[in-house]
Protein backbone atom coordinates (compact mmCIF):
# COMPACT_ATOMS: atom_id res chain seq x y z
CA UNK A 1 0.00 0.00 0.00
CA UNK A 2 3.10 2.30 -0.20
CA UNK A 3 2.47 5.77 -1.76
CA UNK A 4 -1.12 4.88 -1.82
CA UNK A 5 -4.02 7.59 -1.83
CA UNK A 6 -6.37 7.23 0.60
CA UNK A 7 -9.61 9.00 1.93
CA UNK A 8 -9.93 6.80 4.84
CA UNK A 9 -7.98 3.74 6.40
CA UNK A 10 -10.02 1.29 9.31
CA UNK A 11 -8.57 -0.96 11.50
CA UNK A 12 -9.78 -3.99 12.78
CA UNK A 13 -9.29 -6.69 14.54
CA UNK A 14 -9.78 -10.31 14.55
CA UNK A 15 -14.07 -10.18 16.27
CA UNK A 16 -15.20 -7.79 14.34
CA UNK A 17 -16.70 -8.19 10.46
CA UNK A 18 -16.20 -5.19 8.69
CA UNK A 19 -17.99 -6.16 5.44
CA UNK A 20 -20.89 -3.51 5.87
CA UNK A 21 -19.23 -0.45 7.47
CA UNK A 22 -16.46 -0.80 4.45
CA UNK A 23 -19.04 -1.25 1.54
CA UNK A 24 -20.81 1.65 3.10
CA UNK A 25 -17.84 3.84 3.29
CA UNK A 26 -17.07 3.29 -0.47
CA UNK A 27 -20.43 3.66 -1.39
CA UNK A 28 -20.17 7.22 0.16
CA UNK A 29 -17.26 7.61 -2.62
CA UNK A 30 -14.35 7.60 0.31
CA UNK A 31 -11.11 6.28 -1.03
CA UNK A 32 -10.71 3.11 1.55
CA UNK A 33 -7.44 1.35 3.07
CA UNK A 34 -8.16 -1.60 5.34
CA UNK A 35 -5.86 -3.53 8.06
CA UNK A 36 -7.58 -6.41 9.20
CA UNK A 37 -7.23 -9.51 12.11
CA UNK A 38 -5.85 -7.25 13.67
CA UNK A 39 -4.83 -8.58 17.51
CA UNK A 40 -7.53 -7.97 20.09
CA UNK A 41 -6.46 -6.32 23.43
CA UNK A 42 -9.40 -7.53 25.55
CA UNK A 43 -7.63 -5.16 28.19
CA UNK A 44 -9.07 -1.65 26.19
CA UNK A 45 -11.83 -3.10 24.27
CA UNK A 46 -10.54 -1.35 21.07
CA UNK A 47 -12.71 -2.40 18.03
CA UNK A 48 -11.35 0.01 15.25
CA UNK A 49 -9.67 3.28 14.58
CA UNK A 50 -11.51 5.25 11.71
CA UNK A 51 -8.96 7.68 10.14
CA UNK A 52 -9.97 10.32 7.45
CA UNK A 53 -6.43 11.92 5.98
CA UNK A 54 -6.54 15.37 5.96
CA UNK A 55 -3.89 18.31 6.26
CA UNK A 56 -2.70 18.60 9.86
CA UNK A 57 0.64 18.91 11.83
CA UNK A 58 1.05 15.64 14.13
CA UNK A 59 4.87 16.19 15.08
CA UNK A 60 3.55 17.22 18.57
CA UNK A 61 0.97 14.30 18.77
CA UNK A 62 3.49 11.75 18.02
CA UNK A 63 6.62 12.71 19.64
CA UNK A 64 4.71 13.05 23.40
CA UNK A 65 2.97 9.41 22.52
CA UNK A 66 5.60 7.37 20.64
CA UNK A 67 7.68 6.27 23.34
CA UNK A 68 4.01 5.49 25.71
CA UNK A 69 3.49 2.45 26.76
CA UNK A 70 -0.05 2.29 26.75
CA UNK A 71 -1.26 -0.52 23.85
CA UNK A 72 -4.02 2.02 22.59
CA UNK A 73 -1.42 4.53 21.83
CA UNK A 74 0.77 2.71 20.41
CA UNK A 75 -1.64 1.82 17.82
CA UNK A 76 -2.85 5.33 17.55
CA UNK A 77 0.92 6.07 16.93
CA UNK A 78 1.60 3.01 14.71
CA UNK A 79 -1.30 4.37 12.63
CA UNK A 80 -0.37 7.82 12.83
CA UNK A 81 2.99 7.21 11.19
CA UNK A 82 1.13 4.90 8.49
CA UNK A 83 -0.42 7.53 7.44
CA UNK A 84 2.61 9.69 7.67
CA UNK A 85 4.32 7.45 5.43
CA UNK A 86 2.00 7.46 2.91
CA UNK A 87 1.58 11.33 2.44
CA UNK A 88 -1.56 11.23 3.97
CA UNK A 89 -1.84 13.40 7.63
CA UNK A 90 -4.32 13.03 10.12
CA UNK A 91 -7.41 15.23 10.85
CA UNK A 92 -9.86 13.35 12.14
CA UNK A 93 -10.08 9.95 14.04
CA UNK A 94 -13.19 7.76 15.28
CA UNK A 95 -12.25 5.11 18.54
CA UNK A 96 -14.76 2.79 18.79
CA UNK A 97 -14.78 0.12 22.05
CA UNK A 98 -12.95 2.41 24.46
CA UNK A 99 -13.22 1.79 27.85
CA UNK A 100 -14.78 4.83 29.55
CA UNK A 101 -12.36 5.27 32.21
CA UNK A 102 -9.00 4.94 29.82
CA UNK A 103 -8.10 8.89 29.99
CA UNK A 104 -4.89 8.98 28.75
CA UNK A 105 -6.66 7.35 25.77
CA UNK A 106 -8.71 9.84 25.46
CA UNK A 107 -6.16 12.78 26.58
CA UNK A 108 -4.02 11.56 23.06
CA UNK A 109 -7.09 11.25 20.32
CA UNK A 110 -8.21 15.00 22.01
CA UNK A 111 -4.86 16.68 21.07
CA UNK A 112 -4.91 14.47 17.33
CA UNK A 113 -8.44 16.55 16.49
CA UNK A 114 -7.87 19.41 18.84
CA UNK A 115 -11.46 19.17 20.16
CA UNK A 116 -13.45 16.77 22.04
CA UNK A 117 -13.42 13.62 20.36
CA UNK A 118 -16.70 11.39 19.83
CA UNK A 119 -16.74 7.69 20.80
CA UNK A 120 -19.36 5.03 21.48
CA UNK A 121 -19.08 1.12 21.75
CA UNK A 122 -20.27 -0.83 19.22
CA UNK A 123 -23.91 -1.91 18.97
CA UNK A 124 -23.64 -4.01 15.47
CA UNK A 125 -22.32 -3.61 12.55
CA UNK A 126 -24.61 -1.79 10.89
CA UNK A 127 -25.76 1.01 13.10
CA UNK A 128 -21.73 1.56 13.03
CA UNK A 129 -21.61 1.79 9.65
CA UNK A 130 -24.82 4.49 9.85
CA UNK A 131 -22.89 6.62 11.86
CA UNK A 132 -19.58 7.08 10.75
CA UNK A 133 -20.94 7.25 7.00
CA UNK A 134 -22.70 10.19 8.29
CA UNK A 135 -19.79 11.89 9.83
CA UNK A 136 -17.56 10.84 6.87
CA UNK A 137 -20.21 12.92 4.41
CA UNK A 138 -20.15 15.62 7.16
CA UNK A 139 -16.05 15.58 7.26
CA UNK A 140 -15.71 15.48 3.53
CA UNK A 141 -18.35 18.52 3.03
CA UNK A 142 -20.68 16.15 1.02
CA UNK A 143 -23.99 15.74 3.50
CA UNK A 144 -26.17 17.89 1.64
CA UNK A 145 -25.49 16.28 -1.04
CA UNK A 146 -25.86 12.54 0.39
CA UNK A 147 -28.72 13.73 1.38
CA UNK A 148 -31.02 14.64 -1.47
CA UNK A 149 -29.57 11.24 -3.13
CA UNK A 150 -27.76 9.22 -0.42
CA UNK A 151 -26.04 6.28 -1.86
CA UNK A 152 -27.31 2.90 -2.29
CA UNK A 153 -25.62 1.13 0.39
CA UNK A 154 -26.83 3.67 2.51
CA UNK A 155 -29.87 5.05 1.66
CA UNK A 156 -31.12 6.68 5.27
CA UNK A 157 -27.55 7.29 7.62
CA UNK A 158 -27.10 10.68 5.96
CA UNK A 159 -30.37 11.94 5.75
CA UNK A 160 -30.88 11.10 9.94
CA UNK A 161 -27.74 13.02 10.27
CA UNK A 162 -28.17 16.29 8.58
CA UNK A 163 -31.75 16.69 9.06
CA UNK A 164 -30.92 15.82 12.99
CA UNK A 165 -32.09 19.48 14.41
CA UNK A 166 -30.03 20.13 17.94
CA UNK A 167 -33.27 21.70 19.65
CA UNK A 168 -35.66 18.98 18.59
CA UNK A 169 -33.08 16.30 19.89
CA UNK A 170 -32.78 18.65 23.15
CA UNK A 171 -36.52 18.62 23.78
CA UNK A 172 -36.53 14.74 23.97
CA UNK A 173 -33.70 14.77 26.27
CA UNK A 174 -34.46 16.58 28.78
CA UNK A 175 -33.95 15.03 32.23
CA UNK A 176 -33.51 11.39 30.05
CA UNK A 177 -33.10 7.88 31.71
CA UNK A 178 -31.46 5.24 30.47
CA UNK A 179 -34.58 3.53 29.07
CA UNK A 180 -35.21 7.10 27.38
CA UNK A 181 -31.80 6.68 25.88
CA UNK A 182 -32.82 3.18 24.59
CA UNK A 183 -35.16 4.86 21.70
CA UNK A 184 -32.60 7.31 20.63
CA UNK A 185 -30.61 6.70 17.25
CA UNK A 186 -26.92 6.85 17.47
CA UNK A 187 -26.51 10.05 15.80
CA UNK A 188 -29.11 11.66 18.53
CA UNK A 189 -27.05 10.38 21.27
CA UNK A 190 -23.76 11.84 20.03
CA UNK A 191 -25.50 15.01 18.95
CA UNK A 192 -26.21 15.05 22.70
CA UNK A 193 -22.98 14.54 23.78
CA UNK A 194 -20.96 16.75 21.80
CA UNK A 195 -23.93 20.01 23.40
CA UNK A 196 -22.90 18.51 26.34
CA UNK A 197 -26.10 17.48 27.62
CA UNK A 198 -25.51 13.82 28.11
CA UNK A 199 -21.98 12.69 30.17
CA UNK A 200 -19.77 10.24 28.40
CA UNK A 201 -20.48 8.12 31.79
CA UNK A 202 -24.17 8.02 30.67
CA UNK A 203 -23.32 7.02 27.47
CA UNK A 204 -20.63 4.53 28.33
CA UNK A 205 -23.11 3.16 30.97
CA UNK A 206 -26.24 2.93 28.02
CA UNK A 207 -23.78 1.17 25.36
CA UNK A 208 -22.64 -1.32 28.17
CA UNK A 209 -26.08 -2.16 28.55
CA UNK A 210 -26.78 -3.41 25.73
CA UNK A 211 -23.90 -5.21 24.48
Amino acid sequence: MGGRDFDAYLQLDSRFNGTMLHQSLVGAGLNVVVEENLPYDAATRMDFCFILGREQDLESVISNAEDDENSVLERFVRTILYCKSNGKKLVALLVCGLESNDSTAFEIVQRVLGRDCQTMRTIDESNMAKLIVGIVAEEVGNANSYAKDPPSAVPEMCKQLVGLKPKAVLELAEEQSLADLSSMTAEQLLELKALGRISSKKLFDFFGSTL
